[in-house]
């Protein structure tokens, strides 16, 4: 699988888990080690992510920061911003998983980045991972040594929130990552 992070300067980096403070810590990065590109993206608007050298591998950099939120929490959030059909979602989430049978009209929807959007954080994270719980931005901040602005909070979910998740639907799925999610809150 490939992962998607983004290297800073300071020789630190951060993972792309969606709807998990990637955008806000885009944000800070931007304002931290490249202000002419922070300008850019204040023009020109769009995702900050987008102003940075996007770093795809099959695994992630050593130490590289994880934002681990709640993923029935997160899956509800993406789905509620996105829009993501169910049987996309579960297409995802099932090759994630252990193995998914898709049919091609899904399979020819899918790209890259949906995909890693989706993706669970058992499959995003590695085993050297660094993790940050959502949404700590100033906690990720110290970790990235980057400065912490509290005013900066990018992409909130401002789409009505998908309130009827067919959990049932979707918890096997997650279990790798909601167990890893139970054991960090516990720390």
């Amino acid at each position: 699988m490939l992962k998607l992070y983004y290297n800073l300067p300071n020789g630190k980096s951060f993972a792309h888990v969606s709807r998990s403070c990637t955008s806000t810590l885009a944000v800070h990065a931007l304002v931290n080690f490249y202000p002419d590109k922070y300008s850019e993206w204040k023009e020109g608007g769009g995702s900050p992510q987008k102003y940075m050298p996007e770093i795809w591998a099959n695994r992630l950099a050593p130490h590289c920061l994880v934002m681990a939120r709640d993923p029935i929490e997160r899956l509800t959030s993406l789905i509620s911003r996105n829009g993501y059909h169910y049987d996309i979602v579960e297409a995802v989430l099932s090759a994630c998983h252990r193995r998914a049978e898709i049919p091609r009209d899904i399979s020819r929807e899918l790209t890259i980045l949906t995909f890693h959007h989706i993706a669970p954080l058992s499959w995003i994270a590695d085993n050297d991972s660094q993790f940050c719980l959502f949404p700590d931005v100033k906690k990720a901040c110290e970790i990235l040594e980057m400065e912490y602005y509290p005013e900066i909070q990018q992409n909130i979910l401002k789409n009505p929130r998908v309130d009827d998740l067919p959990v049932d639907r979707f918890y096997n799925y997650l279990q790798d990552s909601i167990g890893i999610y139970e054991a960090l809150k516990e720390k």
